[in-house]
């Protein structure tokens, strides 16, 4: 649910949210985290509303990600669950001399705060979320180091401010796999999950990452593989961004689609890594790697249509049997 907010969006919330009581809440939450006794008390006078309860209290929770109740009753902003920890983007542009900076899920914790308030950067300035709801992040002229396509970039938040640095992640399939295991094991746990999985899916990831940061306080403590890259499984970006070309692959007719289960995660990172780097879906490349091993060539056409492989009983030969290409080849 995209609910306005000021002069731009908050894409965080589960439900309709009470704005008024939610911006109050996150302006109580500054000085650090507060029970929801000590919050309903404090709303009720500020914003002069004797509705204003425990109950109203909790349901802000429920319905907006930027406020995290902890596992003892306490509330806790977002942004303060993300103290020492890094967010890593793998930009697709050149950022020199640019203020903006185009991203969505690796990012998508730091785009919703900046959708409400802008976060401050220890350089000095702030970033906020773009306007006209692109999914982008602009600050100063300045802000941003100078990277190259496909190089990574390394948010971190220290002392309530971001520093961005373009980062080496060296990381092991083992340390992968303990951040995406304690943020898959949080997503997709909301009781009010809707039908509307594609539109709710950014307010889910900001709630995992909530969640597993109670878990785990230090499982973003290092750059690390992109939210995005890691949650292959449970965010499937891919169907929208790709779902143009596998119209055209149905339309063409004679295609089939399966699974693979099974598949070792550093096997899954290399092909996935390498897709990128050709600028394909994952599953296109796996295809062409297919066709290559199968059929010796990348690409299918330089065999003929499929028609000519047929052979005429009366011309059938042991030479020319040998001739054709067989999965023994």
């Amino acid at each position: 649910m995209v609910v306005p907010m000021g002069k731009t969006t908050m894409p965080t919330s589960f439900g309709e949210p009470d704005i008024p009581l939610t911006e109050a809440l996150l302006g109580l939450l500054r000085n650090g985290p507060r029970d929801v006794g000590w919050l309903a008390a404090r709303a009720r006078a500020r914003l002069r509303d004797a509705t204003i309860d425990e109950e109203s209290v909790i349901t802000a929770v429920h319905e907006c990600t930027l406020l995290v109740g902890r596992p003892d009753g306490a509330v806790v902003r977002l942004l303060d669950l993300l103290e020492g920890q890094v967010l890593t983007h793998r930009v697709s542009e050149e950022t020199a001399g640019r203020v903006d900076l185009w991203t969505g899920l690796a990012l998508m914790p730091l785009t919703a705060w900046a959708s409400v308030e802008p976060l401050r950067l220890a350089s000095g300035g702030g970033v906020t979320a773009a306007e006209f709801g692109h999914q982008a992040l602009v600050g100063p002229p300045g802000w941003l180091p100078q990277a190259r396509p496909h190089q990574l970039l390394g948010i971190r938040v220290r002392d309530g401010r971001i520093s961005v640095d373009v980062v080496d992640a060296v990381t092991s399939p083992q340390r992968d796999h303990q951040v995406r295991l304690a943020l898959t094991s949080q997503y997709r746990n909301e009781a009010w999950w809707t039908g509307d999985e594609l539109a709710n899916r950014p307010a889910a990831l900001n709630r995992a990452v909530g969640y597993a940061l109670l878990q785990q306080p230090d499982l973003l403590g290092e750059p690390g593989t992109p939210l995005n890259e890691l949650l292959y499984d449970a965010l499937r970006e891919d169907d929208r961004l790709n779902h143009f070309r596998n119209l055209r692959a149905w339309e063409a007719g004679d295609c089939v689609s399966f699974g693979v289960e099974g598949m070792p995660e550093a096997l899954y990172m290399e092909l996935n890594g390498r897709a990128e780097k050709y600028g394909m879906a994952l599953d296109q490349f796996i295809i062409l790697a297919l066709g290559h091993l199968a059929w010796r060539t990348p690409f299918t056409d330089d065999l003929g249509p499929w028609e000519s492989w047929d052979v005429q009983p009366e011309a059938t030969s042991t030479a020319k049997l040998h001739a054709l290409p067989t999965l023994d080849d």
